[in-house]
């Protein structure tokens, strides 16, 4: 078994460093040692620590500091003395509510080599999580993130002393984020567990909310002055020191921000001689991970996965959008008999059709019926608002979406994509092939590509495909702007960015009906060329956006004489609209990474093969 070093760095807080002591023999097992540095307490030890329990006193080591130097120094100390690899340091005002959260985490730590830290969530003292603002995410999913927080967390300790470990001048607060950027530029990642909750109740004593002020943004412009490249830093540290201006409302510190900026000029040559900034793609990495939080993806030795066990028990919700088409969608009901148990619910949402999908349907299969739930829009609202309520009332991971007019020919074609998906958590949507009624492929140009074996590629088609809920609604589900048309190369292309792979299934393939009520073809060019500029405008980096914008305007005129449609007011429709929208996406903005629209193209031109395809 995997042992552990605990250390808690304490001042003049008995009662609580005793609650934290004690909480340490829900992991007795775990416990090769417990290192507490005391940092000066005006009240000794000892009668703390006779009333603790046996099975974590026999395994404590306390050293006194000779003089008051801080915890970040005293934390240093703690991983220099640990005889183990990993360390997990704890403030002395927090405790374990259960061991199950240390026991996750180590096996995390210990499993993958890249990991090089675990944030466990705070948690109040009756066991809720504090406000999800105050966590290092505000998400309920195991996901990287930019930053632990210091009042608990799990260290490597080889790679905590190789990066030189807390910046000690900081003396108090803000050490947490400029060592874990240098472990993110060292090619660690930092992933945070929601449901390793560890008890967080801030004691009092020895803090001020005017010294906290001073040493956060103190330390923040510190660790931008150490840490980021030099344009970077230059416009930072000004805008940290106005934030300390705004945090200071409140609070009566006159000489607060000329204490931080005397102390930083006299720290100048000192950071000169000593910096070592990071690299740029480092800092994007960063801010990207900050602004949205990619889900936990364990890669490599299969042990998080097992995919034989996963699809044995596992089943999936279908969702199907519906309008005035109550045959095509009786027939595809129909054809999900073919599933048997794999589907557990289905989900029809009914956008405002002329006659209640509930009515118009015809008879069903009991084992078809008994899972069905149709909920009915008041007025339409476009199929992408439909997937959405679908998706949000699905029970299951994974979700089959179809269009009413599709058909089940095989229950292999789902197996095979759910299979995939168990097998690796890195895939969060497995797109099929379209076939005609009598079950033969459409041609390869009306594929999501022309390979005929599994492989990669930059996008589904929405017709049939199977997505994962949690990095569906980690980015944000489809853009309900768009109304209908072109929502899934949007979200595919956020779906690559925040690091999840699509995955083509070619064979067998799913029939398509394409059917015409509903459809009008001057109405699709114009929605489709308005979306993929909005989508444009929503994902793309900047100067990429200047160039391509125009060229998506011009395919509007090619698109409409190709295909022989007369709809001379349809551009300046089109412009309009993304002038009416210009605002909103503007504010939603959140470009895509420059790699992410580099591997993009690719894809559309290579479709490189899934190396872990099942057989």
């Amino acid at each position: 078994m995997t042992r552990l070093t605990v250390g808690v760095v304490t001042k003049n807080r008995p009662d609580t460093l005793r609650r934290c002591l004690s909480s340490l023999a829900l992991v007795a097992d775990l416990l090769a040692e417990v290192i507490v540095v005391d940092d000066t307490s005006d009240i000794p030890l000892d009668d703390v620590i006779r009333q603790i329990p046996t099975a974590v006193s026999s395994r404590l080591r306390t050293i006194r500091q000779a003089n008051h130097e801080g915890y970040i120094v005293a934390r240093n100390r703690i991983v220099r003395e640990a005889t183990t690899e990993y360390v997990f340091l704890m403030d002395d005002d927090a405790w374990l509510l259960e061991g199950a959260c240390i026991f996750e985490a180590l096996a995390l730590i210990d499993d993958h080599p890249r990991v090089g830290a675990v944030a466990f969530a705070m948690a109040t003292i009756d066991g809720g999580p504090w406000d999800a603002r105050m966590q290092p995410a505000p998400v309920d999913y195991a996901c990287l993130v930019p930053s632990f927080i210091g009042f608990a967390h799990l260290l490597r300790r080889r790679v905590f002393l190789q990066l030189g470990g807390y910046p000690e001048a900081f003396h108090f607060y803000g050490e947490e984020k400029s060592y874990c950027l240098r472990l993110i530029d060292a090619g660690f990642d930092i992933v945070y567990l929601p449901r390793a909750r560890v008890v967080h109740a801030p004691h009092v004593a020895g803090r001020s909310n005017s010294k906290y002020l001073r040493y956060v943004i103190r330390n923040d412009c510190l660790g931008a002055m150490n840490d980021e490249p030099l344009p970077v830093a230059l416009i930072s540290v000004p805008l940290r020191l106005a934030r300390y201006l705004t945090m200071r409302r409140g609070v009566a510190d006159p000489g607060g921000l000329r204490w931080i900026v005397g102390d930083l000029l006299s720290r100048v040559p000192q950071v000169w001689r000593d910096r070592q900034p990071v690299r740029w793609s480092t800092i994007r990495k960063w801010r990207r991970v900050r602004r949205d939080p990619p889900r936990w993806i364990s890669r490599g030795d299969g042990r998080d996965v097992r995919a034989s066990e996963a699809a044995a028990s596992r089943t999936i919700s279908v969702g199907i959008t519906t309008s005035n088409r109550p045959q095509r969608l009786t027939d595809c009901l129909r054809s999900l008999a073919l599933l048997g148990d794999l589907v557990s619910a289905i989900i029809v949402v009914d956008d405002a059709s002329d006659v209640p999908a509930r009515d118009a349907i015809g008879p069903l299969p009991a084992a078809i019926a008994d899972k069905l739930t149709i909920i009915r829009q008041p007025a339409p609202r476009g199929n992408i608002l439909c997937r959405n309520v679908a998706m949000r009332h699905a029970t299951t991971d994974e979700v089959l979406l179809l269009d009413d007019d599709t058909a089940i020919i095989r229950a292999e074609t789902i197996r095979r994509g759910l299979e995939l998906m168990h097998r690796d958590g890195a895939i969060a949507a497995v797109g099929f092939a379209m076939a005609s009624p009598d079950g033969a492929p459409l041609p390869s140009l009306m594929q999501p590509s022309p390979a005929r074996y599994v492989c990669y590629v930059p996008s589904y088609i929405g017709f049939a495909h199977l997505i994962r809920r949690a990095p569906f609604f980690q980015v944000g589900g489809y853009r309900e702007l768009f109304q209908r048309h072109g929502e899934e190369k949007e979200c595919c292309l956020r779906l690559m960015d925040a690091g999840y792979d699509i995955v083509f299934l070619p064979d067998p393939p799913i029939v398509h009906h394409v059917d015409p009520t509903g459809r009008n073809l001057e109405r699709y060019l114009r929605t489709v060329i308005r979306n993929d500029c909005l989508g444009a405008l929503y994902n793309e980096p900047l100067p990429m956006l200047a160039f391509t914008l125009p060229f998506r305007l011009l395919r509007y005129l090619k698109m409409r004489r190709k295909a022989g449609v007369s709809d001379p007011g349809g551009l300046t429709w089109i412009v309009r609209e993304l002038a009416r929208h210009f605002m909103v996406v503007v504010r939603e903005r959140r470009p895509v990474q420059w790699a992410t629209m580099r591997r993009w193209r690719r894809l559309r031109r290579e479709w490189p093969a899934y190396e872990r395809a099942a057989a």
